[in-house]
């Protein structure tokens, strides 16, 4: 595997250790799901419970390539525990903040217990004679000179295991923070009608033929043709093979892409904005939006992801090749589209035909009856894109 795998290359390889029936972690391939998990950490950095669930994988991991996985089996099952959790985050396509959190609590107290049993095993395995105790129980300001090294799954000090407990609950308190005003709405229409299934079988046959009428009356609901909108400005561009539109006022910067470079970012799944400054130019000066109001210093150190569009007429990835990069921001989120083809200016949208399709909101026209895919920049911000924050 890559030293720097892309996305689809990580998640496979934490499928195929879900599923491998040898339980051994070699040298080989422990390296290969450091590798995985570093570029998993980087796609779901906006996303704050998978991130941590990755982060404790990662310790871990990195215990297990210290001490190996003999005296303390119970970490791997731990790794394919949150590895099975990262996948299906990953191949949901949909953001439940109220699972995510159930999810992080949930790995968080294995995570506890696995450090708990860690302590238990390493003090029953230490020698009765006097001497430097294991690192892994030991804090590094009370262990002798040549202890080994640290714990990665203890930390190396009560202060740090605090201050990474202090961590992760600051990342729940932000992800409820983050809660959008339609998630919830959607979160307590399913909690009712959990709660008037569960009262009696009619109710729940009620509610099933309800479900239904809805969901037929929302297919026939689509009007045969486009309807007018109001005068929109859009920007059209090519990638994953498909025209696209996004909405102008989403649009931060539209700049060519360095093509030597291209395949370095592709792989990487992010871009520096560092990359998009110039000897006399600076880069709050060449952005539009919120990115325009930050000091010069914290865009430099700022890395944006590559979005993916999901829907049925767009390929699964990235172009192979890309001329245009198109940084993208609603609020705080911004996330960059990588395109062979970028229109020199805005289009005006005058009509549009509704067809929701993963990140397509349907297909819109402009006045010489053009027709191009609407994106959904924001929910597809919120997904994939980076909370920027001053």
């Amino acid at each position: 595997m890559a030293q720097h795998p892309s996305i689809d290359e990580a998640i496979s390889r934490l499928k195929a250790e879900i599923i491998s029936q040898d339980w051994r972690l070699s040298e080989q391939r422990a390296a290969a799901l450091a590798a995985a998990f570093a570029c998993l950490q980087q796609r779901f950095r906006n996303r704050k419970a998978v991130h941590a669930i990755l982060l404790m994988a990662g310790n871990v991991l990195t215990y297990i390539q210290r001490h190996g996985d003999r005296r303390v089996p119970e970490t791997v099952d731990f790794i394919k525990e949150a590895m099975a959790h990262v996948v299906r985050c990953h191949e949901s396509g949909s953001l439940d903040v109220e699972e995510d959190k159930r999810m992080l609590r949930a790995v968080y107290r294995r995570f506890t217990d696995l450090r708990r049993t860690v302590r238990q095993r390493h003090r029953a395995a230490a020698p009765v004679e006097v001497g430097p105790a294991p690192a892994t129980l030991v804090p590094e300001s009370q262990a002798a000179p040549d202890a080994a090294p640290k714990d990665a799954c203890t930390g190396a000090a009560a202060a740090e295991e605090e201050e990474e407990e202090k961590e992760i609950r600051a990342l729940v308190q932000e992800l409820k923070s983050s809660l959008r005003q339609a998630e919830e709405t959607a979160a307590r229409i399913r909690r009712m009608l959990v709660d008037l299934m569960s009262q009696d079988g009619q109710n729940m046959a009620a509610v099933q033929q309800l479900v239904e009428e809805v969901i037929a009356g929302q297919q026939h609901a689509s009007p045969a043709g486009p309807r007018p909108c109001p005068p929109t400005p859009v920007l059209t561009c090519v990638t994953q093979g498909v025209e696209m539109a996004v909405e102008h006022r989403h649009v931060c910067l539209v700049r060519r892409l360095p093509a030597k470079r291209y395949a370095q970012y592709r792989d990487a799944a992010h871009i520096p904005l560092a990359d998009l400054a110039g000897l006399f130019r600076r880069l709050n000066r060449q952005f539009s939006g919120y990115l325009a109001s930050l000091p010069e210093r914290r865009l430099r150190r700022l890395r944006l992801p590559i979005m993916t569009v999901r829907a049925m007429q767009a390929e699964e990835e990235p172009p192979e090749e890309a001329s245009h990069l198109v940084v993208l921001g609603h609020g705080q989120w911004h996330g960059i589209l990588v395109c062979s083809e970028v229109a020199d200016g805005p289009r005006t949208m005058i009509r549009w035909r509704r067809q929701p399709n993963g990140d397509a909101l349907g297909t819109g026209y402009d006045e010489t009856g053009a027709e191009f895919l609407l994106i959904d920049t924001k929910g597809l911000l919120e997904r994939e894109g980076f909370l920027v924050q001053a």
